[in-house]
């Protein structure tokens, strides 16, 4: 009855957070007493400790609590409904406690006891905001999804346990956060909640989906599968999408090629093959600047009876314009120093420049045919072929026609030019292009590009 009221007491009383020191010893000496007592004696006064517990902010707690909740699973010792519950309903934020209530509520759950209120069990779950623990909220999503299914019939479900739509959203785009962890099934755990509750998913769950399934080992074709309810759905994968995707893809061409066969020659059941899938293969392949897969993954949407978008002819583009740069040198600003730099070529020169020109050329009178206008990237990317095949006149012309058509040109694309033309030393060429920035619609000309100008130019004349 004594450590009864001291664990009682305990749990009255708070200890300031910033003393670890006292409330170690406090604790510990608590503890060591416990021990001492006969076992059906410690049964009794353990869980007694353990809500004790969820009521100090000091983050000292966590590791005796810890192994006090080892202790009660392991042991099977008896905690009532009425002890779980001041657990878990304890105020949550930043004064809120520091018990794991995660293995808690894992806990209650296993011994197939129902919360009082089901609310304070999701106000739990939002409490983890941003959810950046894989193991914590997994554990959350599993006793959510069994409490839901022993406890509820399907039409209670979104009274009980009322989980926003935006609230699964950002559940599944942590749990899709390649800084974070990639664990795909944690996604399919949340995805098999939100229907639960009677959601639906949006364009963002599908997203966070594929990019939890591309990032995991051996999981591409179910990447693309839901790529194929995505568009059923309606929902049209966006560029970014599209270069996340793509980035993984191309970590390795073995990785790459097995895509492409996978998706064109045995295309698993489930997956429907769309103008944002080939997209994902196109753009890879563009971006490591493998100019020949390119055209032939964009000759395959004829083969597949699918009309190229603006993303292809872009990611198309894009493929000669990485192979000019990974040919010619070019010069750039360093994005470290903001000093002009000349890129240095990995491949051999190819001295069949008029191909590079050719090919823009088509792509851009495709795009024509098509009704299909110039994006901000098509531009770059042609501007960056004609720069680096030292078509400077023809580039400078493809910018003012931009500009005279009040399009949306990248900054960048005018200090690419400009520099090209300083680099040779004509003065007046380079201020023409750096002069369009403003034309455009940007604020001012960055201080930068001026800099750099004048600093090729003076290097030049000497």
């Amino acid at each position: 009855q004594v450590y009864r009221s001291i664990c009682y007491a305990l749990g009255v009383c708070r200890i300031k957070p910033n003393q670890p020191a006292f409330m170690s010893k406090v604790v510990n000496s608590l503890m060591k007493n416990i021990q001492k007592l006969e076992e059906v004696d410690q049964h009794k006064l353990l869980p007694a400790l353990l809500v004790s517990l969820a009521h100090q902010e000091n983050r000292f707690v966590q590791d005796q609590a810890r192994s006090i909740i080892q202790r009660i699973q392991e042991e099977g010792i008896d905690m009532d409904k009425k002890q779980f519950s001041k657990i878990l309903e304890h105020p949550t934020g930043l004064n809120g406690t520091n018990v794991p209530r995660h293995l808690v509520l894992q806990l209650m759950v296993e011994r197939g006891i129902q919360p009082y209120n089901p609310a304070s069990i999701c106000r739990m779950i939002e409490s983890q905001y941003p959810f950046d623990n894989p193991g914590i909220l997994a554990s959350y999503v599993d006793s959510l999804t069994q409490l839901i299914k022993a406890g509820s019939v399907e039409g209670e479900r979104q009274v009980r346990y009322r989980l926003s739509e935006g609230l699964i959203e950002t559940m599944m785009t942590s749990a899709s956060d390649s800084k974070k962890f990639r664990y795909s099934d944690v996604v399919l755990k949340i995805w098999d909640l939100m229907e639960l509750l009677g959601h639906q998913p949006t364009e963002s769950m599908y997203e966070s989906a594929i990019k939890s399934f591309i990032l995991a080992d051996r999981q591409d074709h179910h990447a693309f599968a839901v790529f194929t309810e995505m568009e059923s759905k309606g929902f049209t994968p966006s560029w970014s999408l599209i270069k996340s995707v793509s980035k993984v893809l191309r970590a390795s061409i073995r990785r790459l090629d097995h895509a492409y066969y996978m998706l064109t020659k045995n295309t698993p059941e489930g997956i429907t093959i769309s103008t944002a899938i080939l997209n994902c293969v196109l753009c890879a392949c563009a971006e490591e600047g493998l100019v020949d897969r390119s055209f032939a993954v964009f000759d395959d949407f004829e083969n597949f009876g699918l009309q190229p978008d603006v993303n292809s002819f872009s990611f198309l583009m894009e493929g000669l314009a990485v192979e000019v740069s990974q040919i010619y040198p070019i010069m750039i600003l360093d994005p470290t120093t903001n000093q002009p730099i000349l890129s240095s070529p990995i491949k051999q020169t190819h001295d069949d420049l008029q191909m590079y020109l050719d090919s823009g050329e088509a792509v851009i009178m495709m795009m024509e045919e098509q009704g299909i206008e110039r994006t901000r990237q098509v531009i770059h990317h042609y501007v960056s072929i004609l720069s680096g095949v030292g078509e400077l006149e023809k580039a400078k012309s493809v910018l003012r026609d931009a500009v005279d058509k009040d399009e949306w040109v990248f900054r960048e694309s005018f200090e690419q030019l400009a520099l090209q033309y300083a680099r040779k030393g004509d003065r007046e060429s380079a201020l023409e292009v750096a002069s369009m920035v403003t034309e455009s619609g940007y604020d001012e000309i960055p201080a930068t590009l001026s800099s750099a100008i004048d600093h090729l130019l003076s290097n030049k004349e000497e």
